[in-house]
């Protein structure tokens, strides 16, 4: 089956897409730091502002420091990831960012819900216009949860804080094609997040599912395919799942060998790449070894995940 993003629990925008946010934040609070210390104190408002920036560099040496760190460890080392957050929140309590991606975390944990929910519902409190904290407890409320009426109504205030936000959009595409069955919605919301963001691998991969499961629109679901890849080359999702496509639906199995072996190059521990790849190689090459080099590959990486809990 294509769909595969549900059993191995893909994230979305990954570690890498968060780096970028922070660093052009950043890049921006430099410019903006540099413009405003060079203005004269002329007046009681020129004094605020300069004040106001001293206090964004001070939280971005600190929360916004102390966040990147946590995301680092999140993988590698949880406990070390969830010490950095905690000690991050008693310097800065009100940080709703902190408190949203420690949510993000623990939402991630088994057993751990309960404190996530919690630690989502402050964030809202805090900051009640957020998009991506309204759009991520949506998400939590729907996927660890089960609620999706809740995570409905938190879906679509996501997108009403933000209407041209693409991940959004694509998450409640997504939600309204295998939750309610809506196609037709579904698919409004999709091409409106493409429309957002022409570029959005994730997004254009997510299109092409649809369009291969619901409409049988092989062609067009190629295309979006193709252009996923190309928007993002290092993307692991899009490219095995374009293998995938190419395996079970276009029968070429020498080009879906070859982006299989892409998606691994990209991402050598992506789960669904690896298991996929073997299943290819003992069913369609009937590579018995090759495929057991990398079930055993599997096997390591779960093997490491269950040391570092």
């Amino acid at each position: 089956m294509l769909i595969g993003r549900d059993v191995f629990d893909l994230a979305p925008p990954d570690g890498r897409k968060f780096d970028e946010i922070f660093k052009r934040y950043f890049e921006d609070y430099q410019t903006l730091n540099r413009a405003i210390s060079s203005v004269a104190i002329t007046s009681d408002e020129t004094r605020a502002l300069q004040g106001a920036v001293v206090s964004a560099g001070d939280s971005f040496g600190g929360a916004w420091s102390a966040l990147s760190d946590a995301r680092r460890e999140e993988t590698k080392n949880p406990r070390r990831a969830e010490e950095i957050y905690r000690i991050a929140l008693d310097r800065f309590p009100n940080d709703s960012n902190l408190v949203e991606n420690f949510a993000l975390f623990l939402g991630r944990i088994s057993g751990r819900e309960a404190e996530a929910k919690s630690l989502h519902e402050k964030a809202i409190s805090m900051d009640p216009s957020s998009s991506y904290v309204l759009g991520n407890y949506g998400l939590f409320l729907w996927r660890k949860l089960g609620d999706t009426d809740a995570a409905e109504t938190y879906l679509i205030k996501a997108i009403e804080a933000d209407t041209a936000n693409a991940y959004h959009l694509s998450n409640l595409a997504e939600f309204m094609w295998k939750v309610r069955g809506e196609i037709g919605r579904a698919e409004e919301y999709y091409q409106r997040s493409i429309e957002a963001d022409p570029a959005n691998s994730f997004n254009l991969t997510d299109y092409a599912e649809f369009l291969t499961e619901t409409r049988q629109q092989y062609d067009k679901a190629e295309e979006m395919f193709r252009r996923a890849t190309l928007a993002d080359p290092t993307d692991a999702g899009a490219l095995v799942f374009y293998a995938v496509f190419l395996e079970e639906i276009r029968k070429d199995y020498d080009a879906a060998e070859s982006y299989y072996v892409k998606a691994i190059a990209a991402d050598p521990t992506d789960r669904y790449a690896l298991q996929r790849f073997s299943e290819f190689l003992s069913d369609i090459r009937e590579d018995i070894e090759r495929a057991h080099a990398y079930k055993e590959i599997l096997a390591r990486l779960d093997l490491a995940d269950a040391s570092s809990l």
